[in-house]
C-alpha cells in the first residue's frame, strides 16, 4: 500500500461513483455486485478516469451489523457506463 500511495501523491479524487445491485441475503451472509467510476486529478494534471467492477460478501455480526468479509474488484471497460443505470 505504502509504494502505491507514493505513486499517486498529490493526487485528488474529482468525482466517485458506485451503483451496486442484485442484493442477496441468506441467513448471515449477504451478497452484492456494483460498477464504479472514479476520476482522479493526479499530480502532473492528467486524469486518471477508471471503471471497475466489485462483488462484495458480507456477514452479519452478533450486533446485527453487516461486515465486509470479503471482496473482488476487476477493471472494467472505459464508459461501461450502461451497468451504471
Amino acid at each position: 500500500m505504502t509504494s502505491v500511495m507514493k505513486q499517486i501523491a498529490g493526487a485528488k479524487m474529482q468525482s466517485f461513483e458506485m451503483k451496486c445491485h442484485d442484493i442477496q441475503v441468506s441467513g448471515p451472509l449477504a451478497t452484492e455486485w456494483c460498477v464504479e467510476h472514479q476520476i482522479v486529478l493526479l499530480a502532473d494534471k492528467s486524469t486518471f478516469d477508471g471503471w471497475g467492477k466489485m462483488a462484495f460478501v458480507l456477514t452479519r455480526a452478533q450486533d446485527g451489523a453487516w461486515r465486509l468479509k470479503q471482496e473482488v474488484w476487476l477493471p472494467a471497460a472505459a464508459g461501461d457506463s450502461t451497468l451504471m443505470r
